[in-house]
């Protein structure tokens, strides 16, 4: 932590565990309170892996938007010490399928795949979630379903990206970039740690 804090312009304030594992959060409160860490940023609402090697539970959780908690991320207490800042779900792109298989080919061909190329690792650790949603990704975001990640914002004043470095492409950063560019035509953007949260 102190060499975090000695190489970022602010303190170190937030977390999110690794494989999703942030079950039973009592392990790891003692550790926030020292650090003097606040805001943790685990729970996909809806999603759950039960094998003992990498457990968590997040069937539970059905608030999208950041709450207060204090032992169970998945539960809001308006008097928790913790914020709960849980990743944004989405429905699922369900564009023309051919034209999907066909951009992707052409893409991967022309951009590089992150996978064939060793870029990145498939995702394997989500073993259950919601029917028809995904995670709010930059890596799931291309051409096709970019107007489909703004209209997201129609609904929902507030989204939450989780991505893998490993699995991000120059192509990504590209259609992120463009989206950011089209959502703040529309909408007055404001990022979290830009906003009042404090």
């Amino acid at each position: 932590m102190t060499v975090l804090n000695e190489i970022r312009p602010a303190e170190v304030c937030g977390f999110r565990a690794g494989g999703w594992c942030i079950q039973p959060f009592e392990e790891f409160m003692d550790l926030f309170r020292q650090h003097n860490i606040r805001e943790e940023y685990t729970v996909v609402p809806g999603f759950a892996n039960l094998t003992e090697d990498q457990y968590y539970d997040f069937r539970s959780a059905e608030l999208h938007e950041p709450y207060p908690f204090s032992t169970d991320p998945c539960i809001r207490d308006a008097e928790g010490e913790f914020l709960e800042i849980p990743i944004s779900l989405i429905d699922q792109y369900t564009g023309p399928k051919l034209l999907q298989k066909v951009y992707s080919r052409i893409s991967d061909k022309v951009y590089g795949s992150a996978y064939s190329r060793g870029w990145g690792a498939s995702l394997s650790s989500l073993k259950e979630k919601p029917p028809g949603k995904d995670l709010c990704s930059i890596e799931l975001m291309d051409h096709l379903n970019r107007k489909h990640y703004l209209n997201y914002l129609e609904k929902h004043n507030w989204i939450h990206f989780v991505s893998h470095p490993k699995l991000i492409t120059g192509l990504h950063l590209t259609i992120f970039e463009k989206w950011l560019s089209d959502a703040a035509k529309k909408y007055h953007l404001v990022t979290y740690f830009n906003s009042d949260h404090s």
